[in-house]
Protein backbone atom coordinates (compact mmCIF):
# COMPACT_ATOMS: atom_id res chain seq x y z
CA UNK A 1 0.00 0.00 0.00
CA UNK A 2 1.50 3.30 -1.16
CA UNK A 3 1.72 5.90 2.00
CA UNK A 4 3.65 8.69 3.46
CA UNK A 5 5.55 6.02 5.25
CA UNK A 6 6.15 3.61 2.90
CA UNK A 7 7.30 6.51 0.58
CA UNK A 8 9.74 8.08 3.42
CA UNK A 9 10.53 4.01 3.93
CA UNK A 10 11.85 3.65 0.03
CA UNK A 11 13.58 6.99 -0.20
CA UNK A 12 15.19 6.79 2.97
CA UNK A 13 16.35 3.37 1.50
CA UNK A 14 18.11 4.63 -1.49
CA UNK A 15 19.41 7.83 0.99
CA UNK A 16 20.80 4.80 3.02
CA UNK A 17 22.21 2.96 0.30
CA UNK A 18 24.71 6.43 -0.81
CA UNK A 19 25.36 6.61 2.57
CA UNK A 20 26.68 3.31 2.68
CA UNK A 21 28.51 3.89 -0.78
CA UNK A 22 30.19 6.98 0.78
CA UNK A 23 31.41 5.22 3.55
CA UNK A 24 32.62 1.94 1.66
CA UNK A 25 34.73 4.41 -0.63
CA UNK A 26 37.32 4.77 1.23
CA UNK A 27 38.48 1.41 2.31
CA UNK A 28 38.06 -0.07 -1.26
CA UNK A 29 40.41 2.22 -2.79
CA UNK A 30 43.44 0.48 -2.01
CA UNK A 31 41.66 -2.83 -3.16
CA UNK A 32 40.37 -1.14 -6.72
CA UNK A 33 44.16 0.13 -7.41
CA UNK A 34 45.84 -3.40 -6.90
CA UNK A 35 43.17 -4.66 -9.18
CA UNK A 36 43.26 -2.40 -11.95
CA UNK A 37 47.24 -2.09 -11.19
CA UNK A 38 47.43 1.44 -11.18
CA UNK A 39 48.75 3.94 -8.39
CA UNK A 40 45.84 5.08 -5.60
CA UNK A 41 45.53 8.54 -7.39
CA UNK A 42 44.28 7.14 -10.42
CA UNK A 43 41.65 5.39 -8.87
CA UNK A 44 41.21 8.71 -6.74
CA UNK A 45 39.39 10.28 -9.79
CA UNK A 46 36.76 8.73 -9.19
CA UNK A 47 35.83 11.27 -6.48
CA UNK A 48 35.97 14.05 -9.39
CA UNK A 49 33.43 11.39 -11.62
CA UNK A 50 31.14 11.13 -9.36
CA UNK A 51 31.01 15.15 -8.45
CA UNK A 52 30.88 15.92 -12.38
CA UNK A 53 27.79 12.95 -12.26
CA UNK A 54 26.27 14.48 -8.66
CA UNK A 55 26.00 17.78 -10.09
CA UNK A 56 24.76 17.60 -13.45
CA UNK A 57 21.83 15.84 -11.71
CA UNK A 58 21.61 18.50 -9.56
CA UNK A 59 21.60 20.95 -11.43
CA UNK A 60 19.05 19.84 -13.90
CA UNK A 61 17.26 18.01 -11.30
CA UNK A 62 13.93 21.08 -11.18
CA UNK A 63 13.62 20.81 -14.62
CA UNK A 64 13.97 16.78 -14.83
CA UNK A 65 10.83 16.30 -11.63
CA UNK A 66 8.82 18.37 -13.93
CA UNK A 67 9.09 16.22 -16.53
CA UNK A 68 9.35 12.96 -16.03
CA UNK A 69 7.87 13.04 -12.31
CA UNK A 70 8.82 12.54 -8.52
CA UNK A 71 8.26 8.93 -8.53
CA UNK A 72 9.98 8.08 -11.84
CA UNK A 73 13.44 10.11 -11.18
CA UNK A 74 13.60 8.24 -7.70
CA UNK A 75 13.19 5.29 -9.76
CA UNK A 76 15.62 6.01 -12.46
CA UNK A 77 18.17 7.49 -9.60
CA UNK A 78 18.12 4.29 -8.03
CA UNK A 79 18.96 2.15 -11.04
CA UNK A 80 21.54 4.36 -11.97
CA UNK A 81 23.16 4.26 -8.81
CA UNK A 82 23.06 0.31 -7.95
CA UNK A 83 24.26 0.10 -11.63
CA UNK A 84 26.90 2.14 -10.76
CA UNK A 85 28.03 0.09 -8.18
CA UNK A 86 27.97 -3.25 -9.80
CA UNK A 87 30.16 -1.73 -12.34
CA UNK A 88 32.71 -0.80 -9.66
CA UNK A 89 32.40 -4.57 -8.14
CA UNK A 90 33.25 -5.64 -11.79
CA UNK A 91 36.14 -3.30 -13.26
CA UNK A 92 39.25 -4.22 -14.40
CA UNK A 93 39.90 -1.23 -16.41
CA UNK A 94 40.05 2.43 -15.00
CA UNK A 95 37.67 4.15 -17.97
CA UNK A 96 35.09 1.65 -16.88
CA UNK A 97 36.05 2.14 -13.32
CA UNK A 98 35.21 6.24 -13.97
CA UNK A 99 32.09 5.52 -16.11
CA UNK A 100 31.22 3.88 -12.90
CA UNK A 101 31.59 6.04 -10.69
CA UNK A 102 29.79 9.00 -13.26
CA UNK A 103 26.58 6.48 -12.90
CA UNK A 104 26.62 6.39 -9.18
CA UNK A 105 26.73 10.47 -9.25
CA UNK A 106 24.28 11.05 -11.44
CA UNK A 107 21.96 8.58 -9.33
CA UNK A 108 23.34 10.49 -6.48
CA UNK A 109 22.33 13.90 -7.30
CA UNK A 110 18.60 12.68 -8.95
CA UNK A 111 17.78 10.88 -5.60
CA UNK A 112 19.41 13.99 -3.46
CA UNK A 113 16.72 16.27 -5.55
CA UNK A 114 13.51 13.96 -5.63
CA UNK A 115 13.37 12.34 -2.57
CA UNK A 116 13.60 15.51 -0.60
CA UNK A 117 11.13 17.19 -2.54
CA UNK A 118 8.64 13.84 -2.72
CA UNK A 119 8.50 13.55 1.30
CA UNK A 120 7.91 17.76 1.57
CA UNK A 121 5.75 16.47 -0.78
CA UNK A 122 3.19 13.75 0.66
CA UNK A 123 4.06 14.23 4.29
CA UNK A 124 1.47 16.82 6.23
CA UNK A 125 3.22 20.44 6.99
CA UNK A 126 3.63 19.75 10.82
CA UNK A 127 5.50 16.12 10.16
CA UNK A 128 7.42 17.53 7.03
CA UNK A 129 10.61 18.78 9.00
CA UNK A 130 11.36 15.48 11.10
CA UNK A 131 10.32 13.67 7.67
CA UNK A 132 13.18 15.17 5.88
CA UNK A 133 15.44 14.68 8.72
CA UNK A 134 14.82 10.52 9.08
CA UNK A 135 15.65 10.78 5.39
CA UNK A 136 19.08 12.78 6.06
CA UNK A 137 19.71 9.98 9.13
CA UNK A 138 19.57 7.21 6.66
CA UNK A 139 22.55 8.53 4.74
CA UNK A 140 24.04 9.15 7.63
CA UNK A 141 23.59 5.48 9.27
CA UNK A 142 24.68 4.02 5.73
CA UNK A 143 28.02 5.80 6.45
CA UNK A 144 28.71 4.58 9.71
CA UNK A 145 27.75 1.32 8.78
CA UNK A 146 29.45 0.71 5.56
CA UNK A 147 33.37 1.04 7.10
CA UNK A 148 31.93 -0.99 9.99
CA UNK A 149 31.09 -4.19 7.30
CA UNK A 150 34.17 -3.14 5.34
CA UNK A 151 35.93 -4.08 8.55
CA UNK A 152 34.30 -7.11 9.28
CA UNK A 153 34.80 -8.37 5.79
CA UNK A 154 38.39 -7.41 5.76
CA UNK A 155 39.29 -9.87 8.66
CA UNK A 156 37.06 -12.14 7.42
CA UNK A 157 37.79 -12.42 3.05
CA UNK A 158 40.73 -10.11 2.90
CA UNK A 159 38.39 -7.79 1.33
CA UNK A 160 35.98 -4.74 1.69
CA UNK A 161 34.10 -5.69 -1.06
CA UNK A 162 30.95 -7.26 0.22
CA UNK A 163 30.27 -3.76 1.69
CA UNK A 164 29.86 -2.75 -1.71
CA UNK A 165 27.99 -5.89 -2.73
CA UNK A 166 25.44 -5.27 0.24
CA UNK A 167 24.78 -1.97 -0.80
CA UNK A 168 24.01 -2.58 -4.34
CA UNK A 169 21.57 -5.58 -3.08
CA UNK A 170 19.79 -2.92 -1.14
CA UNK A 171 19.89 -0.46 -3.90
CA UNK A 172 18.20 -3.56 -5.83
CA UNK A 173 15.55 -3.92 -3.23
CA UNK A 174 15.35 -0.17 -3.16
CA UNK A 175 14.23 -0.32 -6.37
CA UNK A 176 11.96 -3.06 -6.57
CA UNK A 177 10.00 -1.68 -3.85
CA UNK A 178 9.85 1.61 -4.70
CA UNK A 179 7.53 0.42 -8.18
CA UNK A 180 5.25 -0.68 -5.91
CA UNK A 181 5.21 1.30 -2.84
CA UNK A 182 6.19 5.04 -3.98
CA UNK A 183 3.63 7.81 -3.62
CA UNK A 184 3.55 9.70 -7.04
CA UNK A 185 2.71 13.55 -5.84
CA UNK A 186 0.94 14.74 -9.16
CA UNK A 187 0.68 18.06 -7.74
CA UNK A 188 3.41 19.13 -7.25
CA UNK A 189 3.88 22.72 -8.82
CA UNK A 190 6.11 23.66 -11.53
CA UNK A 191 7.47 26.59 -12.86
CA UNK A 192 7.32 26.08 -16.56
CA UNK A 193 6.46 30.20 -17.77
CA UNK A 194 9.34 32.41 -17.73
CA UNK A 195 6.84 34.70 -15.20
CA UNK A 196 7.46 31.90 -12.53
CA UNK A 197 11.06 31.49 -13.30
CA UNK A 198 11.77 34.59 -13.11
CA UNK A 199 10.20 35.04 -9.53
CA UNK A 200 12.21 32.26 -8.43
CA UNK A 201 15.67 33.01 -9.64
CA UNK A 202 15.32 36.23 -9.07
CA UNK A 203 14.13 36.06 -5.03
CA UNK A 204 16.87 36.89 -2.35
CA UNK A 205 16.02 33.99 -0.17
CA UNK A 206 16.64 31.64 -2.67
CA UNK A 207 20.36 32.53 -3.33
CA UNK A 208 20.79 32.81 0.35
CA UNK A 209 19.74 30.04 1.30
CA UNK A 210 22.03 28.54 -1.67
CA UNK A 211 24.90 30.56 0.38
CA UNK A 212 23.36 29.45 3.61
CA UNK A 213 23.90 25.11 2.07
CA UNK A 214 27.68 26.63 0.61
CA UNK A 215 28.57 27.25 3.94
CA UNK A 216 27.45 24.22 5.48
CA UNK A 217 28.70 21.65 3.30
CA UNK A 218 32.10 23.29 3.09
CA UNK A 219 32.39 23.31 7.02
CA UNK A 220 30.80 19.66 7.48
CA UNK A 221 33.12 18.31 5.01
CA UNK A 222 35.99 20.53 5.89
CA UNK A 223 35.63 19.17 9.78
CA UNK A 224 35.49 15.87 8.33
CA UNK A 225 38.45 15.84 6.30
CA UNK A 226 40.95 18.18 8.34
CA UNK A 227 40.38 17.22 12.61
CA UNK A 228 42.96 15.12 11.88
CA UNK A 229 45.47 17.02 10.85
CA UNK A 230 44.21 19.94 12.93
CA UNK A 231 44.68 17.48 16.19
CA UNK A 232 48.21 15.92 15.13
CA UNK A 233 49.60 19.63 14.73
CA UNK A 234 48.10 20.65 18.52
CA UNK A 235 47.91 17.71 20.45
CA UNK A 236 49.39 14.03 21.56
CA UNK A 237 47.10 12.14 20.57
CA UNK A 238 47.62 8.95 18.88
CA UNK A 239 46.71 8.19 15.30
CA UNK A 240 44.26 5.62 16.88
CA UNK A 241 42.69 8.10 19.35
CA UNK A 242 42.35 10.97 16.43
CA UNK A 243 40.59 8.00 14.13
CA UNK A 244 38.08 7.81 17.31
CA UNK A 245 37.34 11.22 17.23
CA UNK A 246 36.86 11.94 13.85
CA UNK A 247 34.51 8.58 13.90
CA UNK A 248 32.46 10.68 16.74
CA UNK A 249 31.91 13.64 14.41
CA UNK A 250 30.39 11.91 11.78
CA UNK A 251 28.52 9.69 14.45
CA UNK A 252 27.48 12.95 16.00
CA UNK A 253 26.34 14.24 12.74
CA UNK A 254 23.81 11.28 12.32
CA UNK A 255 22.71 11.21 15.83
CA UNK A 256 22.06 15.20 15.32
CA UNK A 257 19.50 14.51 12.05
CA UNK A 258 17.16 11.69 14.51
CA UNK A 259 17.51 14.85 17.06
CA UNK A 260 16.01 17.03 14.08
CA UNK A 261 13.77 14.35 13.55
CA UNK A 262 12.63 14.73 17.01
CA UNK A 263 12.81 18.38 17.27
CA UNK A 264 11.16 18.34 13.48
CA UNK A 265 7.64 17.84 15.33
CA UNK A 266 7.94 21.21 17.70
CA UNK A 267 9.63 23.74 16.19
CA UNK A 268 9.56 25.41 12.72
CA UNK A 269 12.18 25.07 10.04
CA UNK A 270 13.46 28.45 10.73
CA UNK A 271 13.67 27.81 14.59
CA UNK A 272 15.47 24.35 14.24
CA UNK A 273 17.79 25.91 11.66
CA UNK A 274 18.56 29.05 14.22
CA UNK A 275 19.27 26.60 16.58
CA UNK A 276 21.26 24.36 14.80
CA UNK A 277 23.75 27.57 13.20
CA UNK A 278 24.17 29.03 16.67
CA UNK A 279 25.07 25.49 18.15
CA UNK A 280 27.63 24.94 15.26
CA UNK A 281 29.21 28.41 15.67
CA UNK A 282 29.23 27.94 19.55
CA UNK A 283 31.22 24.25 19.22
CA UNK A 284 33.63 26.28 16.51
CA UNK A 285 34.63 29.14 19.06
CA UNK A 286 35.13 26.44 21.69
CA UNK A 287 37.58 24.37 19.39
CA UNK A 288 38.86 27.87 18.30
CA UNK A 289 39.41 29.44 22.10
CA UNK A 290 40.37 25.60 23.27
CA UNK A 291 43.80 26.60 21.73
CA UNK A 292 44.47 22.48 20.92
CA UNK A 293 43.31 20.88 24.54
CA UNK A 294 42.23 17.86 23.84
CA UNK A 295 39.25 18.37 25.93
CA UNK A 296 37.61 20.99 24.50
CA UNK A 297 39.06 20.09 21.02
CA UNK A 298 36.68 16.95 21.13
CA UNK A 299 33.82 18.70 23.13
CA UNK A 300 33.38 21.23 20.22
CA UNK A 301 34.01 18.92 17.29
CA UNK A 302 31.14 16.71 19.14
CA UNK A 303 29.00 20.23 19.43
CA UNK A 304 29.46 20.89 16.08
CA UNK A 305 28.69 17.68 14.25
CA UNK A 306 25.19 17.00 16.28
CA UNK A 307 24.79 20.76 15.59
CA UNK A 308 25.47 20.15 11.70
CA UNK A 309 23.32 17.02 11.74
CA UNK A 310 19.98 19.25 10.93
CA UNK A 311 20.74 21.71 8.64
CA UNK A 312 21.14 20.29 5.61
CA UNK A 313 17.28 18.30 5.31
CA UNK A 314 15.98 21.70 7.44
CA UNK A 315 17.39 24.06 5.00
CA UNK A 316 15.87 21.87 2.37
CA UNK A 317 12.21 21.93 4.08
CA UNK A 318 12.43 25.52 4.30
CA UNK A 319 12.90 26.31 0.43
CA UNK A 320 10.22 24.10 -0.48
CA UNK A 321 8.02 25.81 2.10
CA UNK A 322 9.14 29.61 0.74
CA UNK A 323 8.67 28.51 -3.13
CA UNK A 324 5.62 26.23 -3.19
CA UNK A 325 5.17 27.36 -6.61
CA UNK A 326 8.40 25.58 -7.87
CA UNK A 327 9.55 23.38 -5.14
CA UNK A 328 11.66 20.83 -7.06
CA UNK A 329 13.73 23.83 -8.97
CA UNK A 330 13.89 25.68 -5.82
CA UNK A 331 15.84 22.93 -3.93
CA UNK A 332 17.98 21.94 -6.96
CA UNK A 333 19.24 25.60 -6.69
CA UNK A 334 20.22 25.01 -2.64
CA UNK A 335 21.56 21.68 -3.10
CA UNK A 336 23.55 22.22 -6.14
CA UNK A 337 24.96 25.31 -4.56
CA UNK A 338 25.63 22.95 -1.39
CA UNK A 339 27.80 21.08 -3.84
CA UNK A 340 30.12 23.73 -4.73
CA UNK A 341 30.81 24.46 -1.28
CA UNK A 342 31.95 21.01 -0.86
CA UNK A 343 34.41 21.83 -3.45
CA UNK A 344 35.75 24.87 -2.65
CA UNK A 345 35.86 25.66 1.24
CA UNK A 346 37.61 22.36 2.54
CA UNK A 347 40.56 22.89 0.14
CA UNK A 348 40.61 26.64 1.56
CA UNK A 349 40.86 25.59 4.82
CA UNK A 350 43.44 23.35 4.47
CA UNK A 351 45.70 26.00 2.58
CA UNK A 352 44.88 27.99 6.22
CA UNK A 353 46.18 24.85 7.68
CA UNK A 354 49.55 24.57 6.02
CA UNK A 355 49.84 28.29 5.21
CA UNK A 356 48.22 29.95 8.34
CA UNK A 357 48.33 28.11 11.51
CA UNK A 358 45.41 25.09 12.73
CA UNK A 359 43.83 27.54 14.49
CA UNK A 360 43.09 30.01 11.30
CA UNK A 361 41.22 26.65 9.75
CA UNK A 362 39.24 26.21 12.90
CA UNK A 363 38.17 30.25 12.33
CA UNK A 364 37.16 29.50 8.80
CA UNK A 365 34.77 27.32 10.46
CA UNK A 366 33.51 29.88 12.78
CA UNK A 367 33.14 32.28 10.30
CA UNK A 368 31.48 30.18 8.07
CA UNK A 369 28.78 29.79 11.10
CA UNK A 370 28.59 33.29 11.48
CA UNK A 371 28.01 33.64 7.94
CA UNK A 372 25.39 31.35 7.82
CA UNK A 373 23.40 33.40 10.91
CA UNK A 374 23.79 36.12 8.94
CA UNK A 375 21.99 34.92 5.36
CA UNK A 376 19.42 32.76 8.18
CA UNK A 377 18.42 36.16 9.86
CA UNK A 378 17.57 38.07 6.41
CA UNK A 379 15.53 34.95 4.72
CA UNK A 380 13.48 34.90 7.80
CA UNK A 381 13.57 39.21 8.33
CA UNK A 382 12.91 38.51 4.36
CA UNK A 383 9.72 36.32 5.20
CA UNK A 384 8.64 38.44 7.98
CA UNK A 385 8.29 41.49 5.65
CA UNK A 386 6.60 39.92 3.22
CA UNK A 387 3.77 38.17 5.57
CA UNK A 388 3.34 41.89 6.77
CA UNK A 389 2.68 42.98 3.64
CA UNK A 390 0.30 40.34 3.05
CA UNK A 391 -1.97 41.25 6.18
CA UNK A 392 -1.71 44.51 5.53
CA UNK A 393 -3.04 44.00 1.73
CA UNK A 394 -5.67 41.28 3.56
CA UNK A 395 -6.75 44.19 6.33
CA UNK A 396 -7.15 46.96 3.52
Amino acid sequence: MRTPRSTLGVAGTSTLVIGMFSGALGPLLPQLATRLAVPVEAVGSMFTALFVGALTTQFTGGWLNERVGLRNMVLIGTGLLTLGMVGITVSLILPLLLASAFLIGLGQGAIDISTNVMVTAVFPKEKVVSAVNLLHFAFGAGAVLAPVIASAAMAQWGSPMPALYLAALIGLGSLLLGSRLLLNPSAVPQARDHQGENVLYRAPALWLLALLMFLYVGGEMGVGGWTTVYLTRTSSLAASSIALVVSGYWLSLTVGRLVGAVLGTRFSSGALLMLSVLGSGLGALIILFGGGSVGWTVLGTLLVGVSYGPIFPTAVVMATELFRFAPSRAVSVVISLSSLGGMVLPPLQGVLLERASPFASVGLVAVGSIGMLAMLLAVRRGASLRAGDTSTAEGK
